[in-house]
């Protein structure tokens, strides 16, 4: 048996290209704009309010919220949650599932204002292919939001490259390169231009060139898209299908953001009607591997961005496939990823999935079959035996403190390469993987990985409703 590779994740391209089937009236640029506020929402909301008299002085401090310079930090999907884009877009089908990424924990303040990324993205699995995503950029400032936003409507205008037009009437020496760089704009314009869209709302464009809908928030920038992949190339939805529901879409993300004591926390990584009985009970993925358990892993105390990605909407599905557990069980998945402040280099990422037994199997049962599926993919169960692993000296069972069995695995039998664990709690498994990517992918040394294990699974109980 050759070396184990890492498992990969499909690559499903995120950025859809729409060609404009409709055009919708366009408003004036608005020169107004208000002055930054601190200690304001998005929305120019304060971030705290007065402490009412009636409060009652047993109680727990109230945690401190997470701040974007001096503005509230906004979760993604509680803008738009399951049950909202469900109403608006239609039904769902059994293998839909919610991808979240953002924060969770204080971030550096960058001395350029650099933005906080966010974004909410809820595939459908339907005949159609649907998919609703919500990015939301997250500046420090109401100003830098601003320029973003203008940034788009001057790429809609086609300012520069009109400029390098009439530069291009007159003789120059640098001709040659002005046409190049005329050739890079108009595309750079025909991709990310805007233009103001008053049908849908105030301070709202359509970037025709990637199919979704920008708008200004405070010092929020909100881009809002629905895609719908039938056949190759993917075609986007036409503008007309999709007014009305950006519309109330927006209107439902506006009152959200209203709410001063909107909740900054991740929604749950299942759809709230996701039928569980019979298995395992699922647990909020990230609150697993929260910081202590990465922090411990990597031994940086680095804040870190989090992608959360939910198990599906019918879990019952997964039964129809075969015999094998690895096959029939479901998962969700949390990625954690520490960068120095202003460098991309030597970043760590933590990767943690929990499997919850189907019904009619055991977690010893799913240990084999999802450690098997996690590595070396969903049609390996049944032709790859943890025992093959074991005899190559790829596999070596390991004892975790509060695990009822364990293996950690090696992509080379030195053990000095790509590393895993794998841990069965009850009628649950969690697979984690840390590695340090640069050059060259590093897996952290197996003690710091065995103690943050230990760690994630003392966080399971607690992470689990």
């Amino acid at each position: 048996m050759g070396p184990i590779a890492r498992g990969q994740v499909a690559d499903v391209s995120r950025t859809v290209l729409a060609p404009l089937t409709s055009v919708l009236l366009l408003l004036p640029l608005l020169a107004g704009c208000s002055a930054d506020e601190p200690g304001a929402r998005g929305d120019g909301t304060p971030t705290t309010a007065a402490p009412s008299a009636s409060a009652v002085a047993s109680e727990e401090p109230a945690p401190k919220p997470l701040l974007i310079g001096a503005f509230r930090y906004v979760s993604p999907c509680r803008l738009l949650g399951p049950d909202d884009v469900r109403e608006i877009y239609g039904k769902p089908g059994p293998y839909a599932d919610i991808t979240q990424e953002g924060i969770d924990s204080p971030q550096p303040v960058y001395p350029n204002g650099r933005e906080v990324d966010s974004q909410c993205w809820y595939r459908f699995d339907d005949k159609a292919n649907t998919s609703v995503q919500l990015y939301v950029d997250q500046y420090p400032s109401k100003r830098a939001a601003r320029k973003a936003f203008a940034s788009t409507l001057r790429l809609g205008r086609g300012t520069l490259s009109k400029q390098i037009e009439r530069d291009l009437r007159k003789d120059s020496p640098l001709a040659d390169v002005l046409r190049g760089l005329l050739e890079i704009q108009k595309e750079n314009e025909a991709k990310g231009g805007g233009v103001r869209t008053p049908a849908i709302g105030e301070d709202i464009a359509f970037v025709s060139g990637r199919g979704w809908f920008e708008a200004l928030r405070g010092n929020l920038v909100l881009r809002l898209k629905r895609s719908q992949y039938q056949g190759t190339p993917f075609d986007a939805v036409s503008i007309k299908g999709t007014v009305q529901q950006t519309q109330e879409a927006f209107r439902r993300i506006d009152e959200r953001l209203a709410d001063p004591d909107l909740d900054q926390t991740r929604v749950d990584s299942w759809w709230p009607d996701t039928a569980a009985d019979g298995w395992a009970p699922f647990a909020r993925v990230c609150d697993v591997l929260d910081d202590e358990a990465m922090a411990t892993a990597t031994g940086r105390a680095v804040p870190d961005t989090v992608t959360d990605e939910s198990v599906v909407l019918k879990p019952k599905v997964r039964l129809r496939r075969n015999h094998l557990p690895g096959s029939r069980s479901v998962s969700n998945r949390c990625e954690r990823r520490q960068r120095e402040p202003g460098s991309d280099e030597n970043a760590m990422y933590g990767d943690l999935q929990i499997w919850y037994t189907p019904p009619g199997h055991t977690g010893g049962e799913l240990l084999d079959g999802a450690f098997v599926r996690t590595i070396s993919g969903v049609q390996a169960e049944g032709d790859v035996t943890i025992d093959q692993w074991r005899s190559q000296g790829y596999l070596t069972d390991i004892d975790v403190k509060g695990a009822d069995k364990a293996y950690t695995l090696t992509s080379e039998p030195d053990g000095k390469h790509d590393r895993w664990i794998a841990a069965q709690v009850g009628d649950r498994v969690l697979v984690l993987d840390v590695s340090e990517f640069g050059d060259k992918s590093v897996s952290v040394p197996l003690g710091q990985l065995l103690a943050a294990m230990e760690v994630a699974i003392a966080n399971l109980e607690d992470a689990t409703p």
